[in-house]
């Protein structure tokens, strides 16, 4: 079973690894206001990863004693991650078991040694915003003793402002305003390098998490995705559904 387990994440790994590719230069082509083009490649990245999922390759489910090393937990994780962000921003889904079967796959990952908790707090951490898991965010934290955000205005990471703002959903210590003043104060220093280093899909999951909502009325995604502009001197292009 774990030999069967480990194939799969191999033969997965050419198709997940070309649609991921596709979604990049989608949410990327989408960032720069070429709409047409960036829901083509989106689209395209949807289909592939689609395709694998009902071709009977699925994985164990999370949390499953059948495979015990971590590559395939983490292959997992960014599959399903990948197949629910193209179905939020081309169809406006809220993909919940998708969602959940990443993080629960990522935190597999991340619980089998420090150095791959410390590779992946910036990615679950916000997961866990949007998801409302926020004490399972908190609790991970501390069990770890991760680093904490001091100055709340001079936060220097993702995971320490997901942190942040897990901790004020469950415990809070900040008023709505300055935590919300934390949050502008981040992605203010961190959006333009973020998207300037490729961080494309870390950037549409926290503008999902910050922004978005399923229940209605709702903003388009794309719309979402694009308020990375509040914290950039640069014009926001203009989205029409």
């Amino acid at each position: 079973m774990l030999l069967a387990h480990n194939e799969l994440a191999q033969n997965r790994n050419l198709v997940h690894y070309c649609e991921v590719i596709s979604q990049f230069d989608g949410l990327r082509c989408l960032s720069v206001g070429l709409f047409d083009l960036g829901l083509r490649y989106l689209s395209h990245a949807l289909a592939g990863l689609e395709l694998a999922e009902i071709s009977g390759e699925l994985l164990p489910e999370s949390g499953s004693t059948v495979a015990r090393s971590y590559v395939p937990h983490l292959t997992t994780s960014q599959f399903y991650y990948h197949v629910a962000l193209c179905r939020w921003v081309v169809r406006g889904e809220h993909d919940q078991v998708g969602w959940k079967h990443a993080l629960d796959e990522g935190f597999a990952y991340m619980l089998v040694r420090r150095s791959q908790m410390l590779d992946g707090v910036g990615i679950y951490l916000p997961l866990c915003l949007d998801l409302g898991e926020h004490q399972r965010a908190v609790e991970l934290c501390e069990r770890w003793r991760l680093p904490k955000p001091g100055d709340p205005m001079r936060i220097d990471k993702p995971e320490k402002l997901a942190y942040l703002l897990c901790k004020h959903k469950v415990q809070p210590t900040l008023s709505d305003e300055e935590v919300k003043q934390a949050t502008d104060a981040f992605f203010r220093r961190y959006m333009s390098p973020m998207l300037g280093s490729g961080m494309h899909t870390r950037v549409a999951l926290w503008m999902k998490a910050l922004y978005w909502t399923p229940a209605d009325p709702r903003p388009h995604p794309i719309d979402a995705f694009l308020r990375c502009y509040d914290f950039m001197d640069l014009p926001r292009p203009e989205f029409r559904p």
